[in-house]
């Protein structure tokens, strides 16, 4: 019990360093914040927990004032980490090497004293079990845990069936965590300045035929274990058709060797959202959440505007996100990509 109080006392000891840091960090960035931001940020300056959870919708700024924290944390041994990078990382872990959970996470977590896990959530009972297993192992109170969510923490698997699954996990984040919210209010994706690089220069063109003809000098890509079919390919680029990236059973292993391989991805093809069924619109929206996040850029050529995802039969799970970030792309009507 002494043991883990030292140890907790040593991560709310970080936590209240970080936060006059912070402050400064938020005040020298410029940034023009709300009303829901500033009390955001009031409260995480003021945690005396030994972790921050963060959560609001899509496009609220999160991740950036989330960034401003870690950022500012003073210790050198701190790590980044992304849903679906832990999941593959984890999956590769116990089934290539034989790790047990626990040991397959504190592989990837390390000796890190601070750890930001971004973009929290979870909808697959397995995934739940990894993510359980995740926080029982971070929120020993021996580490500074910073997390970033669309669901706060009692809405997390929201599933009926399976709520209760996660119950333990729920609890976790309650009792060691400062839960605090950016608030409803503007989603600041939709008013970016179209970057010259990176996701948010890519393109939707609307207009586009759903149906492309296989090209007859297709390029095979041996991706993570699955052969993928490129239309078109250089050093640094890659085009596929929809029906290759999100018809097939491609997973999320996939999409991140595709982040790692290439500096930006063209996807050709793609039906009007409204038609689409479950399946492929939850791969499109994976797909998205990890050019996103390792800021590779995308065009997509497409019958209609990526709005029409939310008149889906079945639209894909956080929607919201998945909108909000396919908006930040440059979307025109009727042209067709080089």
């Amino acid at each position: 019990m002494r043991l883990r109080n030292r140890r907790t006392q040593a991560a709310q000891s970080l936590a209240s360093r970080t936060g006059p840091r912070f402050l400064e960090s938020v005040a020298a960035s410029g940034i023009v914040l709300d009303d829901g931001q500033r009390r955001a940020i009031d409260e995480i300056a003021g945690s005396e927990e030994a972790g921050i959870y963060l959560y609001g919708p899509a496009g609220r700024g999160k991740t950036v004032l989330a960034t401003l924290f870690f950022d500012a944390i003073p210790e050198l041994h701190k790590v980044r980490i992304h849903f679906h990078n832990f999941l593959a990382d984890i999956q590769t872990l116990i089934a290539r090497h034989g790790m047990s959970h626990q040991e397959a996470i504190q592989s990837v977590v390390g000796e890190a004293r601070a750890v930001f896990f971004d973009e929290f959530h979870v909808h697959d009972v397995a995934d739940a079990i990894y993510l359980t297993e995740l926080l029982r192992t971070l929120c020993d109170g021996s580490r500074l845990i910073i997390a970033t969510s669309n669901y706060a923490p009692a809405d997390l698997l929201p599933n009926p069936l399976f709520h209760s699954r996660f119950l333990p996990a729920i609890d976790l984040i309650t009792k060691t965590m400062t839960a605090t919210t950016v608030g409803d209010g503007p989603d600041y994706r939709r008013r970016l300045v179209r970057s010259d690089k990176g996701f948010s220069s890519g393109t939707w063109i609307s207009g586009s035929p759903e149906q492309i003809t296989d090209s007859p000098t297709q390029v095979p890509l041996n991706a993570d274990g699955i052969v993928l079919l490129a239309t078109h390919m250089t050093d640094w680029a890659a085009h596929f058709t929809f029906t290759e990236l999100c018809e097939r059973p491609v997973g999320n292993r996939q999409y991140l060797w595709l982040a790692d391989n290439f500096d930006a991805i063209t996807m050709m093809g793609v039906p009007s959202l409204a038609s689409a069924d479950r399946d492929p619109l939850m791969r499109l929206a994976n797909l998205v959440d990890i050019l996103y996040d390792r800021d590779i850029r995308l065009d997509i050529e497409s019958a209609g505007p990526p709005e029409r995802i939310l008149d889906a039969p079945s639209p894909p799970h956080d929607v919201g996100r998945t909108l909000s970030r396919l908006q930040s792309l440059h979307t025109t009507c009727g042209a067709r990509l080089a």
